[in-house]
């Protein structure tokens, strides 16, 4: 499903232009807020028209994929509401990082009460992007104005569950190595872990659904070995089979008995996952990256990397 807002690529130092801003990468579920704003009853300003019936408020929050995220419609009516008590008007769309207000809550559960269907009061919108649609099309203005413009609607509100994730500007190299080393070290200093940063180029346009050089994501992922018995055929939306291997399914061994785990298919090639649901494989070793989370029994969110012919275990 073609995602709703900008997409960010791993970290790919030489297709840097600076200036750039650096963020923490929090551990929560994005979220696209939209804020329509009438002027009057009957006269909405921003490219949309509507019918003088509706009120001068309209809101709505999606999930990246653009379904419904009632978990926090309180939050996007309450920020609705104040801003239009502080006298804006037009189109706002905000992304934001939803997380849980208490961090030390593992993201197995915060990520829950993000998907729930019914409203949850403890979660903090995070805003990390911005943009206000124009009667041509999409914005115009570059990340680095449009950040701002966020700012300067957010921070008067003194908002706890709605707040901006700090930037960081650097102009070079020296100085984005610092800004990793500073945002790392504040995110330890908050109680999360260490999962990495954001990079985003200062002249980065606004392109919903798309990944591109100047929105970077710096992610110490780490690695293990899982031995891969066997998978499953991947079938679409509609659940028809689609004739190639969807999820590889393995053993992971983690100091004591073996742990059932099923692996997306992450570098695997679409010939590659063709040809392996076509000719099949014995059972091999292989690399398999994730995210570091202790509160895990499994692994979340494994992805393959590669085969490993040459592995031997540990005795």
């Amino acid at each position: 499903m073609t995602a709703t807002i900008m997409l960010a690529k791993g970290y790919e130092p030489s297709k840097l232009v600076f200036p750039v801003m650096v963020s923490e990468k929090l551990d929560g579920v994005p979220a696209k807020i939209y804020i329509g704003i009438r002027d009057m009853p009957g006269k909405f300003v921003g490219p949309t028209v509507q019918t003088p019936m509706e009120p001068m408020l309209r809101w709505s929050a999606q999930t990246r994929q653009g379904n419904p995220y009632p978990s926090i419609h309180a939050q996007c009516e309450a920020l609705g509401e104040s801003l239009m008590n502080m006298g804006c008007k037009g189109v706002f769309t905000f992304i934001a990082e939803v997380t849980h207000k208490d961090r030390t809550i593992p993201f197995k559960d915060a990520g829950g009460m993000c998907r729930a269907q019914k409203q949850c009061d403890d979660l903090i919108l995070n805003i990390f992007d911005f943009y206000r649609p124009t009667e041509d099309g999409p914005d115009t203005l570059p990340f680095g104005k449009r950040i701002l413009l966020a700012a300067h609607l957010i921070t008067p509100l003194g908002m706890h569950w709605c707040r901006m994730i700090p930037q960081l500007m650097c102009a070079d190299e020296f100085a984005l190595a610092r800004g990793l080393s500073i945002t790392k070290a504040f995110r330890e200093l908050d109680g999360f872990l260490p999962e990495g940063a954001i990079i985003r180029n200062c002249n980065d346009k606004w392109v919903e659904g798309k990944r591109g050089w100047g929105y970077q994501k710096v992610v110490d992922d780490p690695t293990t070995e899982v031995w891969i018995t066997g998978f499953e055929e991947a079938v679409s939306k509609e659940g028809e089979p689609l004739g190639m291997v969807g999820r590889l399914n393995g053993l992971w061994y983690d100091g004591g008995p073996a742990i059932k785990v099923g692996v997306g298919p992450g570098k695997l090639s679409h010939d590659d996952r063709r040809t392996l649901w076509i000719n099949g494989c014995v059972p091999m070793w292989a690399t398999v990256k994730h995210k570091r989370d202790p509160s895990y029994s499994k692994l979340r969110q494994p992805t393959f990397q590669n085969w490993r012919e040459d592995y031997e275990p540990d005795a």
